[in-house]
């Protein structure tokens, strides 16, 4: 999946050139395909739905969802991939996040600047009994820890929204209910560059990482993004231009929730040495 594809990647690409991490994917998304997934962000009815063009709508909504600073996640992938969390993007960002593929666990939290990684009890065998690797994110060896303290500019949905309203090709697709809520579905389509170039904070090396990354999937994304009544962001779907590219879903509910993430207890953190065994590294 993409937090721990992108993350990861980016700290590759850093390495080699002398040791950075982050968004998604695209191809049309068919008007009509029934939307899936979300349980609703405000439980808004079909009334008031926006109908103003893609641009002013998701404008609205990037400022709607800016305020609210804060929800519960859950992203899902057609290659059997999930992961759910906690996530406040206002202020220091704050995530608690945990993802499931191919049998494994792996668990991301950033909280107070600090980045750690999370092991189940199964799989904290590799960290001889620990079940949490804090990263270093400055300096020698902190190109992982950053990578993945960069996710956090990706995974912020008013800055997905900005961009695309500002760069991305839009379009209406129409109404349509997600977990029960009507919504009102738009779609954005831009090339990896304009979309990396349009999120702010990314360092050359990350955006030049990630746009490798991305480009593994296809030149080109389209995000596609469920607004309810209220302008909230729903749910977001993102895939690749390529054939082959996995969609990846987010939905967003509970927007304001309290987010309070704590940090593992020093006596259960394991090596930094040992995080890449999490990643499925040696």
């Amino acid at each position: 999946m993409r937090i721990t594809r992108i993350a990861t990647s980016v700290t590759a690409a850093a390495l080699l050139v002398a040791g950075l991490a982050a968004c998604s994917s695209s191809a049309s998304t068919p008007s009509g395909t029934a939307a899936t997934g979300a349980t609703g962000a405000a439980g808004a009815g079909a009334a008031g739905l926006p109908t103003g063009d893609p641009k002013t709508e998701l404008s609205a909504a990037a400022v709607v969802m800016e305020k609210a600073g804060s929800a519960k996640i859950a992203l899902s992938s057609t290659d059997g991939s999930s992961g759910t969390g906690v996530y406040g993007w206002s202020g220091k960002p704050r995530l608690d996040f945990s993802e499931q593929e191919g049998g494994k666990t792996l668990k991301v939290r950033l909280v107070d600047d600090g980045v750690y990684l999370g092991a189940s009890d199964a799989e904290a065998v590799a960290l001889g009994g620990k079940h949490w690797v804090k990263l270093t994110t400055t300096g020698s060896g902190g190109q992982l820890g950053a990578g993945f303290q960069t996710l956090e500019l990706m995974l912020n949905p008013a800055a997905q929204l900005t961009a695309a309203a500002q760069a991305g090709t839009l379009k209406k697709i129409g109404t349509e209910a997600v977990g029960g809520t009507q919504t009102q579905h738009y779609q954005s389509t831009m090339p990896v560059a304009t979309l990396l170039q349009s999120l702010p904070n990314l360092t050359a090396d990350q955006r030049t990482a990630a746009e490798q990354s991305l480009k593994s999937d296809g030149s080109s994304i389209t995000t596609d993004f469920w607004l309810n009544a209220k302008r909230q962001l729903v749910q977001e779907k993102e895939v690749g231009s390529d054939s082959s590219a996995t969609p990846q879903t987010i939905t967003y509910t509970d927007l304001g929730v309290a987010v309070n993430v704590t940090a593992p207890a020093a006596a259960d953190l394991g090596n930094q040495s040992d995080a890449l065994k999490l990643l499925g590294g040696n």
